[in-house]
This record gives structure tokens, C-alpha cells and sequence, in this order.
């Protein structure tokens, strides 16, 4: 009876320092809880990299502000007063006060037509000594000249090359941007469902301690009613350690999960706690996804939708574009001109006889140039040429990438779903397996070893099951990723 008194407070001793080693579930799991688009619109609202992101469309934009201004027009303007001192040769100094005032405009059309408009004033005092009886000529002229490419630099085409490249230049840094948000939704996605399976292995390693500990409850009473030798309890003992261990560990996990996750929201910077705020995710994964479609229907969304598809083919557009200007910088330099003008005379007099007269005139003709051999313009072109041709051959091969992407990913997405039958049948099995146990320990029939073997199997199995729906849930995520609907597919509308 002593014997079994001493065993009794001994094993009670070390149950009261296991429990004061128990872990508390609240502290795990005090946060706010989110969904996965509460998450998602704020990490859209916050991230940082985001934000930057964002302003690229808009900086390339204004090239084609700044391609657009070679068609404005240009307005000029100019005067000059001159103090001409002049001593004849009798002595006598004469002086004579000049001014000139002119004023043009120059416009560029995109037909390659040019047209230049200038009006001028003009006086000029006389110093010369036969000059005596004129004080001032005055003249007025108007002239246009209109200028028309004919080969070089002719056409809307070759006009607004630069305008057009600004334009595609602005839909690629769309598109960028749209793979940007692509990634970071897929990023955050993945983070917020770690989080989620994270905290769930906490909980099964909870369970799975709890387990062990109840277990060595019914060793003790065992060992106290003498019906188990009390070298059983150190096994037991140990059993309950190690699980503790890998609670502590799963707890360690859930932080670094959080923090990843917290950071990629940047919600450390609104968040009341900071980088102390707890998320704890609220949705199920098993609530949230279905059967994939056939396959070839995401092969066929990719073509369309993935944004480095539609890159490609923009910096194909563009490449087209400097070919368009390469080819026509071939040709020679032909140009027509016309000039058309007007000028008026006025002539004053002191002794009051001032006269009129006007002149008119026309002038067209034509310019050419032509550089001999054309070796640097005909290097161009046929760069232009091989580049053209290398970003078909880029294209036809990124199509091809992207088609065996998505073929591998849906095969570890129906694999994935595959697999949650088999680890629920699993599941289901073990747990009849641990009852079978239980019951033969305490007939006697079973080991400690055999209780602490069917408890590890079924944490395992546990494990196993949560990990295989999430990594489903994942796997379609990066079906949708790779098909280029994800931002569509997760509800959200982006500007």
C-alpha cells in the first residue's frame, strides 16, 4: 500500500510540471480574422511595390504627350534696332536709326507637309549724303513656303512613328503592370492559405497533445491500480514532450507565416499593433474550390489574356514600326517647295512727296539628297528585318512554354484533387485505428508504443488531409495564375 502511495505522488509530481509546460490555445489565435478578399484589397490598397508599380503607365503615357508635340506649332519672333554713325567726306556726320520686327509661325503635318508663315517690318533711315531729301523707307512682307516630302519622310506612317511606339510603349507598361497585380494576388493568395495551414497543423498538434496527455492520465491510473509496471510512464512522459515540442515549433511557424503575410499586405503600417498584428484566416479552403474544366480551355484563355503573350506581340507592333521607318529611310531625300510673297514699299520724303509700291513674287522648285552607298540605312533596315523575325520566333516559343506550363499544372491540380479522396479514406481508417488501441490497452492486449504509433499516424493523417486540400486550392490558383485570368477569377476590378 505505501508503494502504491510513494508511485502516486511521485507520478502526480510529474504531471503537475507537465501541466504548468502547457501551452495556452487563446494566446495562438487572439487576432482579427480576415477572408481572402479582405486581404486581397488590402494588400491592393498598401503594398508598396504595388504603389510604385502603378506609376509606370503613367510616366511612359507622357511620351506620347511629348511624341505629339513635334506636330504643335511653332511661333517665332524677333526685333533689332541698329544706331548706324556715318561722317562723309566733308566733315559732316550723319546718323540713321534702323528697325526691324518680324514674327513667323512653322507647322508640321503628319502627311510630311510642312508650312512656314513669316511677316516682317522694316525701316531704314538713309545716311548716304545724296540721300538728303529721303527720311525714312518703310517695308512690309508676308511670306508662306509650303514644303511637301515626296519620297523620304512621306506618309502618316513614317510621320507618326513616334507617336505610335509611345502608344505601344504605354500598352506594354499596362501590361506589365496587370502581371504585376497578377503576381502579387497570387503572392498574397499563397501566403494568406500558408497562414491558414499553419495555424491548422497547430491545432491538430494541439489535439495530437492533448492526446498524450489524456493518455498518460490513463497510465497513471493504470500504474496506480498496479495494472501497468511504472516503467511505462517515461515512455509515456516522453511521448507527451515531443509532441509539445512540436507545438512550439508549429507556433514558431505560424509567426514567421504571419509576418510574411503582414508584409506583403504592408499592413504593419495601419494595423493598430503593427508588425504585432495577428491575422487569423477565416475562410475554407474546402468551401472554395471545384473540379477543374477540360484543360485545353485554359491553354486557349492563355493565348488570349496572358500579358507577356500580349507584350510580345506589342513589341512586335513596334519593331513593325521601326521597320516602317528604317525601310523609308532608304529612299532619297526629294522634297517640293513653293514660295509664295508679298512686299510693300514706302517711301517718305521731306518735302512731303512720299511714294508707294508693292512687289509680288513666287518661287517652287524641288530639293534632293541622297548619301552615296547607304550603307549605314541599309544596315538599319535589315537589323530591323532580323529583329522582326527573331520576335516571331520569341512568340511562337513563348506560346509554346506557356501551353506546357499550364499542361503541368493541371496535372498536379487533378492530381492534387485526387489525392483528398485517398488521404480522407486514410484519415478515416486511422482514427478507427487509434479507438482499436485504446480499447485492446485496456485489456491489456496493446503497448504504450502501439497507443504513441496509432497517434502519430493519425496526426500524420490529419496533417496530410489539411495540406492536401490546401495544396489543391493552391494548385488551381496556379492554373489560374498561368492562364492569365486570376485578377478576373478573384472578383476583382482593377482600373
Amino acid at each position: 500500500m505505501l508503494k502504491r502511495v510513494l508511485v502516486f505522488l511521485i507520478v502526480n509530481g510529474m504531471c503537475g510540471v507537465v501541466a504548468q509546460e502547457t501551452p495556452v490555445d487563446d494566446t495562438v489565435l487572439e487576432g482579427s480574422g480576415f477572408t481572402l478578399d479582405e486581404v486581397l484589397m488590402i494588400a491592393l490598397d498598401n503594398n508598396a511595390s504595388l504603389r510604385i508599380e502603378r506609376l509606370d503607365p503613367q510616366i511612359v503615357e507622357l511620351g506620347e504627350e511629348i511624341a505629339l508635340a513635334n506636330f504643335d506649332p511653332v511661333v517665332s519672333a524677333g526685333a533689332t534696332f541698329a544706331d548706324d554713325q556715318v561722317t562723309a567726306v566733308d566733315g559732316v556726320e550723319r546718323s540713321a536709326n534702323d528697325v526691324t520686327v518680324g514674327a513667323g509661325v512653322t507647322k508640321r503635318f503628319s502627311t510630311g507637309t510642312r508650312i512656314d508663315v513669316d511677316v516682317d517690318y522694316r525701316r531704314d533711315e538713309p545716311t548716304a549724303a545724296n540721300q538728303d531729301n529721303k527720311r525714312y523707307t518703310d517695308s512690309v512682307g508676308a511670306e508662306i513656303k509650303i514644303t511637301q516630302a515626296l519620297l523620304q519622310g512621306r506618309g502618316r506612317d513614317v510621320n507618326l512613328a513616334n507617336i505610335r511606339r509611345a502608344q505601344i510603349g504605354t500598352d506594354i507598361s499596362r501590361q506589365q503592370l496587370r502581371r504585376f497585380i497578377e503576381t502579387l494576388i497570387f503572392n498574397v493568395t499563397v501566403s494568406y492559405w500558408d497562414l491558414f495551414l499553419e495555424q491548422q497543423k497547430q491545432t491538430v498538434f494541439q489535439e495530437s497533445y492533448e492526446l498524450a496527455l489524456e493518455h498518460q492520465r490513463e497510465v497513471e491510473v493504470f500504474i496506480l491500480n498496479g495494472k501497468r509496471p511504472e516503467i511505462e510512464l517515461a515512455t509515456v512522459q516522453a511521448e507527451v514532450s515531443s509532441r509539445r515540442e512540436r507545438l512550439i515549433q508549429a507556433r514558431g511557424n505560424i509567426d514567421k507565416e504571419r509576418l510574411s503575410l503582414v508584409s506583403i499586405m504592408n499592413y504593419q503600417t495601419i494595423a493598430p499593433r503593427g508588425w504585432d498584428e495577428v491575422i487569423v484566416p477565416i475562410d475554407d479552403p474546402q468551401e472554395i474550390y471545384d473540379e477543374p474544366g477540360a484543360v485545353e480551355s485554359y491553354v486557349a484563355i492563355a493565348l488570349q489574356k496572358r500579358p507577356e503573350i500580349l507584350e510580345a506581340e506589342l513589341r512586335i507592333q513596334r519593331n513593325q514600326v521601326e521597320l516602317i521607318t528604317t525601310k523609308n529611310g532608304l529612299l532619297p531625300r526629294l522634297d517640293f517647295f513653293i514660295t509664295l510673297g508679298n512686299t510693300e514699299f514706302s517711301n517718305s520724303f521731306k518735302d512731303g512727296n512720299d511714294t508707294d509700291n508693292d512687289e509680288q513674287y513666287a518661287v517652287f522648285g524641288i530639293n534632293y539628297a541622297m548619301g552615296l552607298g547607304r550603307r549605314a540605312e541599309k544596315a538599319r533596315f535589315r537589323q530591323d528585318q532580323l529583329i522582326e523575325e527573331q520576335s516571331f520566333l520569341a512568340l511562337d516559343n513563348l506560346r509554346d512554354i506557356i501551353n506546357r506550363e499550364i499542361r503541368r499544372a493541371y496535372i498536379d491540380c487533378m492530381t492534387n484533387l485526387q489525392s483528398i479522396e485517398a488521404v480522407t479514406a486514410t484519415l478515416v481508417l486511422r482514427r478507427q485505428a487509434l479507438q482499436t488501441q485504446k480499447i485492446k490497452f485496456e485489456h491489456g492486449e496493446a503497448t504504450n508504443n502501439a497507443i504513441a504509433n496509432a497517434q502519430r499516424d493519425l496526426l500524420e493523417s490529419e496533417i496530410n488531409h489539411t495540406e492536401a486540400i490546401v495544396d489543391y486550392v493552391l494548385s488551381r490558383l496556379r492554373l489560374h495564375y498561368l492562364d492569365g485570368s486570376l485578377i478576373e477569377r478573384s472578383g476583382l476590378v482593377i482600373p
